[in-house]
């Protein structure tokens, strides 16, 4: 990855505002059992070329979590990767829950 972004910024630019009570992904981190998950999003990557130059495909599909997917996108583009969202559809612009999801690009077969 090449811009410097802050972890709090990093954070909040897939943090959700809830149009419904919901936990918060900062919520979600700060809880002791995600701290794995909390460290990926905090602590710079200790090899920031890890996956440079591979293509990594993450494959979702209906009921995927939003914080598990953006830390599984979040790790590898971190770490130098190329990652394509592959998914049976698109998700709406807005879910019941008022999720953000990464942008998705249509493709035909």
């Amino acid at each position: 990855m090449t811009q410097n972004t802050s972890p709090l910024r990093a954070l909040l630019n897939v943090e959700a505002s809830a149009s419904v009570p919901k936990l918060s992904n900062a919520q979600m981190l700060d809880a002791s059992e995600n701290s794995a998950i909390r460290d990926i999003w905090l602590l710079p990557p200790d090899n920031p070329k890890l996956h440079a130059g591979r293509k990594v495909a993450v494959v979702a599909t209906d009921g995927v979590e939003e914080i598990e997917l953006n830390t599984v996108l979040h790790y590898f583009r971190s770490r130098g990767a190329q990652v394509d969202l592959i998914a049976p559809k698109s998700p709406p612009t807005r879910t019941s829950s008022d999720s953000k999801f990464p942008p998705c690009v249509k493709r035909t077969s």
